[in-house]
Parts: structure tokens; C-alpha cells; sequence
């Protein structure tokens, strides 16, 4: 007789203090010598072109910092418009809020 499937389920219960210590991500920084790099980008027409500062995960602060600004990850490239703002979030997250026309 062969096993042909198997499946297992599992559940881990942590206590509430416990934080997982392997989810930050890569200190991977965009700054160069002389500070951050910028490029430009379009927003649309209210905004137009604008020149946006290039940021690495970490170059990104923990307080919330207004946009325009572009964060060049390993595998992704998160781009925060002019309306909204970013701080870096808890396990190398980013934490976006998107402001309105009335905000």
C-alpha cells in the first residue's frame, strides 16, 4: 500500500505578549552618499509632474510623512502619492493613509 496524499492541519497558539521576530524585512536603504535620490513622477493632471524623492524601506520614517515619495523595495516599488501619507509599520509594513480633496 502507497500514501498517495496526506494532509495535516495545525494551529500554534502564541501568548498575546509574543511578537514573531522573523518578519522584518531588509534594511535595504536608496539613499546614496550625498542624500536621497529623487526622480520625477506624474500624478495626474491636478498634480502634474513632480520631483519625488526615492526612499528605501528603511529610509522610511515612523512617524506618518506626507507625499509625494516613491519606496523602491527588493521586489516591489510602492509609489505614495501627493494626497496621502506614509510611515513605516511594525514587521517592515507600510502603513499608508489616503487623504481626500478635503482633508
Amino acid at each position: 500500500m502507497d500514501v498517495v496524499s496526506l494532509r495535516l492541519l495545525a494551529k500554534v497558539i502564541f501568548p498575546a505578549e509574543v511578537e514573531p521576530e522573523g518578519l522584518a524585512s531588509s534594511e535595504v536603504s536608496a539613499k546614496a552618499a550625498t542624500g536621497i535620490k529623487k526622480r520625477k513622477a506624474y500624478f495626474g493632471k491636478d498634480y502634474g509632474w513632480l520631483d519625488t524623492p526615492v526612499l528605501g524601506l528603511a529610509d522610511l520614517p515612523d512617524k506618518a510623512t506626507k507625499g509625494p515619495m516613491i519606496i523602491e523595495l527588493y521586489d516591489a516599488t510602492c509609489v505614495i502619492p501627493p494626497y496621502a501619507e506614509a510611515k513605516a509599520g511594525r514587521w517592515g509594513t507600510i502603513e499608508i493613509d489616503i487623504k481626500g480633496e478635503e482633508d
